[in-house]
This record gives C-alpha cells, structure tokens and sequence, in this order.
C-alpha cells in the first residue's frame, strides 16, 4: 500500500468531464472481465452509465478542441533548446493519430443501447429498485447462468469497441497534464491552505498528496482567482466531519498545457 493518498480536482469544466469518463472506464476495466455475476451486472450498470455521460456531453467536441489546442503549443516548443525533438514529435504523432480517429469516428454507433434490445431491455429495469431480478429479466438471468466467462468478456469488448477513439484521446490528455509539472511541498496551517492562481494562465488540475499517517482528508474549492483547501477529520462514517487544527504537511501539483 502506497504511504500516500493522491486526490484529484479538476479546474475546469472540461477536465471535469474527461475525469468522469476516465472513471467509468476504469470502472468497466475492473469488472467486465471477471468470473462473477455481480461483476457482470457492475459492468452492465457502467457501461450505461458511460452511454448516457457521451450522449449528454460534448466528450467527442471538447476533447477535439483541446487536442488542436495542445498540438498547437507542442508545436511551439520545437527546436527549442531545452527541449527533447525526438520525444516531442513522438507525442505530436499520437496526437495526430487520436485526432484523425476522432474526427473519422461514426458517432452514432456511441448509442449502443438503443441499437441493442438485449442492453435496452436490461436499461429500463435497472432504473427501479431490485428491477434486474431474475424474474423480472430472465433474458439477463439466462445470460448470466449460460454464457461462458471468456463469451461474456468478448461481449462486452463489442459493445465498448466504439468509444475506442475517445477513452485514447481522454488517456493522452490527461496522461500529458499530469506529467506537466512537478510536486512542491506545502503545509496548511490549522488545516487551512489559500494561494492566488495565475489568472493568465491557470492550472486546469490540482494533484494533492497527502501521507496516510496524517488521517485528514482534503475539502478543495477554487476559482479563476484562488484556491482554497481545508483539511478534514473523520475516523469511521459514524463521527461528523470536522475541520483539522493540526499543521498538516502536503505536495501540490498545478497541472496545465
């Protein structure tokens, strides 16, 4: 186990969204290739869940915009001294490839529950409680009790095949903003830490480490302007939480391209 605990916030609408499908398809990783029947039912419920987040958001538009965004000011820094050509023109390769996927990507295969009765039918009865019973869906009972582990597994492959071109292009991205910057050491005194941002050029992720040992937990909010973090206690679910008086020692990361 690591000794520390990393938290995620996002600054921006934008990022926000690429978080969220990024958790849904760690989410469907973790479930869709295993052996039990639970398992299978998790990965059902978040692949509608990852359906419904593209259909109501501009995933395919916003990410597009901040790929030409980022080739732009990759661009910009060849031949710069300081700077690694060879690895820089590598990144704008994999930039190029995701964009041309994501431009010639046929978005209305995206709607894969509607195209699919079997999903559909599962869909409607997951809304109720208990709705996926076994006698209220018998057709996913059967699938469950006869399909074979790899058969299941291959499925779902299928049914998340379409949004390929998106879970790479939300990889690159956030995988090229955390590695923007490094970890400074901080402390908030009384559990309470502010710092102005720089309004010409903002972060677009905060990355907050905290070690283990330090049993608090941090409440962020921020602004164009600054941002505010307040660390909480809260030992088991049953106690209210409560704002730390300690000096709690932290490594911030203000992640930008």
């Amino acid at each position: 186990m690591a000794n520390t605990i990393l938290y995620e916030y996002p600054l921006s609408e934008r990022i926000r969204l690429l978080l969220r499908f990024e958790y849904l398809l760690v989410q469907f990783d973790a479930t869709a290739p295993s052996h039990a029947d639970w398992h299978t039912r998790m990965a059902l419920l978040t692949l509608f869940d990852l359906a419904e987040l593209v259909s109501r958001s501009e995933l395919r538009g916003e990410l597009g915009k901040f790929l030409n965004r980022l080739r732009k000011r990759l661009l910009d820094l060849l031949d710069h001294g300081d700077v690694d050509n060879s690895a820089l023109e590598q990144t704008l390769d994999e930039l190029d490839q995701v964009s041309r996927a994501l431009h010639t990507m046929f978005t209305g295969e995206l709607d894969i529950v509607n195209h699919q009765s079997f999903l559909q039918m599962v869909r409607q009865r997951s809304t109720l409680p208990a709705g996926c019973c076994s006698f209220d869906v018998p057709a996913l009972h059967h699938w469950l009790e006869t399909a074979p582990d790899y058969e299941r597994h291959q499925q779902f492959l299928r049914w998340v095949e379409p949004f390929t071109p998106l879970r790479d292009g939300t990889q690159l991205v956030l995988s090229l903003l955390r590695n923007s910057a490094y970890p400074r050491q901080q402390q908030a005194e009384q559990g309470r830490f502010q710092q102005p941002l720089d309004a010409q050029n903002p972060p677009q992720l905060l990355r907050l480490e905290i070690g283990r040992e330090q049993r608090v937990f941090p409440e962020i909010s921020g602004d164009p302007h600054r941002i505010t973090i307040r660390f909480m206690t809260q030992d088991t679910p049953d106690e209210l939480i409560q704002l730390s008086t300690e000096t709690i020692p932290f490594r911030l990361t203000y992640c930008r391209i």
